[in-house]
């Protein structure tokens, strides 16, 4: 049995898919060391692993990252990301990396499991002083002729004309749009005593992990002719949830209307207007259930506001539980949410305009799951047009059930750790 030292970043979206892979792994007889930030203390300690507190990297998590990273632009787009991938993953990798020095002292681990945007693990990789081995709840980030780069919310194209625009595309955010980025990431790279990229930054870490798993599966990705050996597909990680008998509203949910789930996401709520407040007007006199996960500060204002017994609003509801009852979802479009929308086959209504959502958003619209609204501040008539079309249009539904079935072939923590133990029996 090895000594797994798992590291994440301190965000939800990045620990959480990680804890039934942790389960699974020491369920085997593995011992697990979990570094990450003490917000995730109880959740990690939970699932059997030995907890590590950010020492030297800078802490935060999902409710404290607009008060952490108070230059962090809403928009556009672009100097969002940028700014995202400088500041809150790339500046933390001197300090993460210290910080793991330290526990590899005394934890001697035989490989590094992280999330793909976990950066310090990356001088470790590239001495090749541990395997590493990174798991990824998000689209697939890669880019060839056929399939355009990531971000530009674009569908593949495979005709002449098609490939043109790919490579047009994918130099113009290579070489113009992203190249501060990546002269940034080189720099601090540099101060580190590491070489600059052999690849672009948003591919390099999958060309220097030894596994780079996907809670996701093809029939929700892109087709690319040639990938890295490293990637592989293992299906979604459906979040658990217990103890369903103390949600009183699902008792509520009988069958004998249909439900709307409306939600914001867990960073992305800060602002309630750009999609709860909008969705609601636009949902709330359509004869069905309505159920809003608003987060903790804002519950109380939208009770007042919506104050309909059809509409049930509470700081969190548990999405593999409503999910399993819902007939749309209406969502910022991050992808745990989505992903488990999917899995339960149902079609989707997407404000997206942050991190790596409008990648989501443009899977959605490909696949046709669902309808893409384009935007992060949705008007309530776009959003009740969206609604009335998925409700009116079987093929939304039918295509969300058809990636369910694709879904449901996988077990995720079980093929993931059967991987990562083939990474343990080859050695570094």
């Amino acid at each position: 049995m090895a000594n797994i030292l798992v590291a994440s970043v301190p965000l939800s979206g990045h620990v959480n898919p990680a804890v039934p892979l942790v389960k699974r792994l020491i369920a085997s007889g593995h011992t697990v060391g979990w570094y990450c930030g003490k917000n995730y203390r109880h959740l990690i300690e939970n699932t059997g692993a030995r907890f590590y507190r950010f020492k030297e990297a800078r802490d935060f998590h999902d409710s404290t990252i607009r008060t952490e990273f108070p230059d962090l632009p809403a928009k556009p787009l672009l100097r969002h990301s940028s700014y995202y991938i400088k500041h809150v993953f790339y500046d933390n990798m001197l300090g993460q990396y210290l910080d793991l020095r330290e526990i590899l002292k005394e934890f001697h681990a035989d490989i590094l499991l992280t999330d793909e945007w976990f950066t310090g693990a990356i001088p470790y990789a590239e001495s090749k002083k541990l395997p590493w081995v990174v798991y990824c709840n998000s689209p697939l980030f890669f880019y060839d002729d056929e399939v355009p780069f990531p971000g530009a919310g674009i569908y593949p194209r495979t005709d002449k004309y098609g490939i043109h625009r790919n490579r047009i595309v994918n130099w113009m955010t290579t070489r113009l749009f992203f190249s501060g980025v990546q002269r940034y990431i080189n720099q601090i790279r540099y101060e580190i005593g590491l070489q600059p990229m052999k690849h672009f930054f948003l591919i390099n870490n999958i060309f220097i992990s030894r596994l780079f798993i996907k809670f996701n599966t093809r029939a929700f990705e892109f087709t690319w002719k040639h990938l890295p050996r490293q990637i592989r597909f293992v299906g979604p990680v459906i979040p658990d949830y217990s103890n369903a008998g103390i949600y009183e509203w699902v008792n509520r949910l009988d069958g004998s209307k249909p439900v709307i789930f409306i939600t914001q996401g867990s960073v992305n709520i800060d602002n309630y207007n750009k999609l709860i407040v909008p969705a609601l007007k636009a949902v709330q006199h359509i004869d069905a259930q309505i159920l809003v996960a608003a987060g903790k500060e804002f519950v109380e204002d939208l009770k007042v506001q919506f104050p309909q017994k059809n509409i049930i609003i509470e700081e969190f509801m548990p999405y593999a539980l409503v999910l399993l009852k819902a007939n749309v979802m209406i969502t910022n479009g991050g992808f745990g949410g989505v992903i488990t929308a999917l899995n339960f086959g149902v079609p989707l209504v997407v404000a997206s305009n942050s991190e790596d959502k409008p990648e989501i958003a443009a899977r959605i619209k490909y696949f046709k799951v669902g309808i893409s609204l384009g935007t992060g501040y949705p008007t309530s008539k776009k959003i009740k047009k969206a609604v009335t079309e998925i409700f009116a249009n079987p093929v939304y539904q039918l295509n969300a059930r058809r990636i369910s079935e694709d879904f449901q072939r996988h077990d995720a923590p079980t093929e993931a750790a059967s991987l990562i133990e083939e990474v343990l029996r080859a050695g570094n």
